[in-house]
């Protein structure tokens, strides 16, 4: 059964007009306000299994006459090639591929037919999990845009091979990685051909497609030292493209997910590789900021004083002497401003602190839980922004007392280690949150996401996982724990960052090999192609 999209519990008028529906009965407050007449709301549980045999059809007959040859060679994307906005799209160039065979007569009957119908399924339950009722994550914007999608659109395409990318992983299937890489491919040419329409290039399609385009650079990489900036030049390009659309860059629900999509990932990549927040979206945010909710604004502080914390960042990749104290007395009022934004942050940022299952055999005895995914997530983005800041202050004042042979400011290097330890076990409360109670285990027993979207999860701790598992600053037993989630997201969800993010880290502690066991994350197997 292919997807057909979020199962609302709003009223009809409400999720007609994209609004937030409070589900008051007999009416909502927003149609009372409206004096509008609210029809009611309708029976989720019935919507739950469609007959979509005819749909199925069509989209078959759609797929077939587009012109699949009968052999076709795969094309990809060079590691080199992205979104450069300053001119179109380059075209994606060809390297050797295996050949996939299709069959014209039998589109229905064709195996890799069959692999993009469970592919797509896949996405939503790994990325969106638009079956949950408490389902709210950055992802989200996908499900409303891709029922409206054509078959073969740039944005079917891309969430094809992102679930293609994940079934390959999971199934250890080769093939599944080639039909994945042509789906990506033909989605980037097609994205290449909308950019020359100024119209088309403007659309949410077109915006959500490079927005995932980007995503897809990271699930299907080798993890090497380019994918950061391949996927930083997609979504700079996503800003530039909602640049286009001025003040009406942000309406629906969607574009505002597409927005905190965008800003999350360049927040957290900038971070990673030491670079400045690009000026774009900083310009972008500004006149949009009156359209935001509290919890949006709050998030947007947030990004500032990240972009203020990626400034000297870049400037002290080279220290220069002269300056440490100078970029010490910067990352100290960077650290004070954090607090700050920590004390007065939404209440539905907080988290509840609850007892793990079965406490004796980890390494926490609770967990923190959370509302819903993105304020997960935004903490988190917090939470790095923190650590980083600190382990910056910790760096320059080492320098500083090798330079000068005193310790003058040992309290606070002090302040700076101990500010690391505590907001690094923040992160590990709120693991359970993502990944379940027993994943943290050697054998867990039990499905451990409880049927959170397993890939944005993975997707959403790999770099707070990271900086949180400094060895020089950890107990071994929260090592232990930490190098066991890394381990999950790079091997159990497929994650290739995570596998190089592991090794470094392992490489502090080689006599504490983790061995890579199933944590059977997958709550539905997903049957065989």
């Amino acid at each position: 059964m292919v997807y057909r999209g979020r199962l609302g519990r709003g009223c009809a008028e409400c999720r007609a007009r994209k609004t937030r529906c409070d589900q008051a009965r007999p009416a909502c407050g927003q149609c009372k306000r409206a004096d509008r007449k609210c029809t009611g709301y309708q029976d989720v549980a019935s919507l739950r299994v469609v007959d979509q045999t005819r749909d199925v059809h069509i989209r078959a007959s759609k797929a077939s006459s587009g012109g699949l040859s009968a052999s076709s060679r795969v094309s990809h994307s060079s590691p080199s090639d992205g979104v450069d906005f300053g001119k179109p799209y380059s075209q994606a160039k060809r390297s050797a591929g295996a050949i996939v065979q299709f069959s014209q007569s039998s589109t229905l009957a064709s195996p890799a037919y069959h692999a993009t119908i469970v592919a797509a399924n896949l996405f939503f339950e790994r990325y969106v999990s638009v079956w949950l009722a408490h389902s709210k994550n950055e992802l989200d914007f996908v499900a409303p845009l891709y029922i409206q999608a054509k078959a073969d659109s740039m944005l079917s395409n891309v969430v094809t091979a992102l679930g293609l990318a994940s079934l390959s992983t999971q199934q250890g299937d080769r093939t599944l990685a080639v039909i994945a890489g042509e789906k990506y491919s033909k989605s980037l040419c097609q994205v290449q051909k909308s950019l020359q329409d100024p119209r088309l290039a403007q659309t949410d399609e077109t915006v959500a497609t490079v927005i995932l385009l980007g995503l897809y650079e990271l699930v299907d990489s080798g993890g090497n030292s380019k994918d950061g900036q391949r996927l930083l030049l997609h979504l700079t390009g996503a800003v530039q493209l909602m640049q286009l659309r001025g003040k009406e860059a942000i309406l629906g629900v969607e574009h505002h997910m597409m927005y905190q999509r965008v800003a999350s990932q360049i927040e957290l990549c900038c971070l990673h590789e030491r670079q400045r927040i690009p000026t774009a979206l900083l310009k972008l945010e500004k006149p949009l900021r009156s359209r935001f909710h509290a919890e949006e604004v709050m998030t947007a502080d947030l990004m500032y004083i990240a972009a203020r914390l990626c400034e000297v960042l870049t400037s002290t990749r080279v220290v220069d002497p002269a300056a440490i104290l100078m970029n010490i007395d910067c990352l100290v009022a960077i650290e004070g401003d954090l607090n700050i934004w920590f004390n007065r942050r939404s209440p539905r940022f907080h988290a509840e602190r609850l007892p793990l299952r079965n406490p004796g055999e980890k390494f926490l005895e609770h967990k923190d839980v959370y509302q819903n995914d993105i304020g997960a997530s935004v903490m988190n983005r917090y939470r790095c922004i923190r650590i980083a800041a600190n382990e910056e202050i910790v760096r320059l004042l080492e320098m500083e007392f090798e330079l000068t042979s005193t310790r003058d400011n040992a309290q606070r290097l002090n302040h700076a280690l101990a500010c690391i330890l505590a907001v690094s076990e923040d992160i590990a409360y709120s693991l359970p949150y993502f990944f379940g109670d027993d994943s943290g285990l050697r054998y867990p027993t039990v499905h451990a996401s409880e049927g959170r979207p397993l890939m944005y999860s993975g997707l959403s701790c790999l770099m707070p996982i990271y900086l949180a598992s400094n060895p020089e600053r950890v107990s071994n037993d929260m090592f232990r724990w930490t190098m066991r989630h890394l381990e999950i997201i790079a091997y159990d969800i497929g994650i290739p960052q995570a596998r190089s993010l592991l090794a470094e880290r392992l490489a502090f502690k080689p006599e504490w090999p983790i061995c890579n066991n199933s944590s059977k994350l997958t709550a539905h197997p997903v049957q065989n192609i």
